[in-house]
């Protein structure tokens, strides 16, 4: 219910000519390993040997209006994030404009979405949009085609394989202070004087919301590593993270309609600390006027947690700083790693 609600709200954020606009992404978990975790999701290795940790991938489906999660799957590592992606397409409503990066833009996640009723703005790679057009692509190109699959191209055969109707459009971003950047872009929204070369480049732009949503839900709600022991505890620990993290959304979009302003100008981790601090002091034994009016007093401090307005943009690098440790990182398995100690212990003690 709350799903429909928010999509049916109508707004220019969020919304690409009355197409509710989706992001589409995906997202790694990891957990301490158990018998039953390495069985079900089984465990990776390199040339150092067996990992530690379990990794558990995640894919979601987030409305860009709200920051809500609309549908989400998790599988083992091995599962590919485009296979996930088919199989929750289809849990959000039809209309709807995917919006995804490199990684979906694929014929088998475009051939499901057209199955059921949505449309795609994806980015392709510079091969794959090659391949696709059939030519070399210049700068502000913008051409409708049919793509059809090769025999490399992953489908599925249950849904039709007939070719995709869509466009293809080389668009060339230039920022202050920066090179000039080239996206290739694959779109079922077919207007071309509706649904402009630059609408769609900037609409694409907006695909960043979705990595900030998932560090949101890994780091503020602390799922990032999981503490379950079991895949069912697993999966209780995710879903009812999940639950809450639409919960601080939907209080958002609650608060920012009484200020008329788009849920994404809210800071998340403002509006959760103050949820939580007035929350938790809440009883089973308070009566529901006192709660309605908690609830009426938190929307109004929900209000004011607004993100700040940055006349200069910031550009960050994707790095973070480690705390020194006076021990090594410990690498591969614990019980070789054991086993290795013990043995240099017996020689020193030997030598002594």
């Amino acid at each position: 219910m709350a799903k429909s609600r928010l999509l049916d709200s109508k707004s220019k954020a969020g919304f690409a000519h009355n197409h509710p606009v989706a992001l589409l992404d995906g997202a790694i978990f990891i957990t301490r390993p158990t018998k039953a975790l390495r069985q079900h999701y089984g465990v990776l290795n390199n040339q150092h040997g067996e990992h530690y940790w379990i990794q558990i991938r995640g894919v979601g489906i987030f409305c860009l209006r709200s920051g809500v999660v609309l549908a989400f799957t998790e599988a083992a590592v091995a599962t590919s994030e485009q296979k996930l992606a088919v199989e929750i397409i289809g849990q959000i409503d039809p209309n709807t404009v995917l919006v995804g990066d490199r990684n979906f833009g694929i014929f088998m996640v475009v051939q499901a979405a057209r199955h059921h009723q949505g449309h795609v703005l994806f980015r392709l790679t510079s091969a794959r949009a090659r391949k696709v057009a059939g030519c070399a692509l210049h700068p502000d190109d913008d051409f409708l085609l049919n793509w059809s699959p090769s025999r490399q191209d992953q489908r599925n055969d249950e849904m039709s394989t007939a070719p995709i109707y869509g466009r293809v459009l080389y668009c060339r971003i230039q920022c202050k202070g920066f090179r000039p950047r080239k996206i290739f872009l694959f779109t079922t929204l077919l207007g071309q004087t509706i649904y402009t070369a630059d609408e769609l480049c900037q609409l694409y732009g907006l695909r960043s919301h979705v990595e900030l949503n998932f560090r949101y839900v890994k780091e503020q709600l602390d799922l990032g590593e999981l503490k379950g022991k079991s895949p069912e505890s697993i999966r209780k620990e995710l879903y009812s993270g999940l639950l809450t993290y639409n919960f601080i959304r939907v209080s958002m979009v609650a608060a920012a309609a009484e200020e008329n302003i788009s849920p994404l100008k809210l800071s998340f981790t403002s509006c959760w600390r103050r949820l939580r601090s007035e929350l938790i002091k809440l009883r089973p034994t308070d009566d529901c006027e006192y709660i309605a009016e908690v609830l009426r007093r938190l929307l109004l401090r929900l209000r004011k947690c607004k993100l700040p307005q940055r006349t200069v943009q910031r550009f960050e690098p994707r790095a973070v700083r480690t705390r020194p440790r006076p021990y090594p990182i410990l690498v591969g398995n614990r019980k070789k790693a054991r086993k290795k100690y013990i043995q240099e212990l017996n020689a020193l003690a030997a030598k002594c």
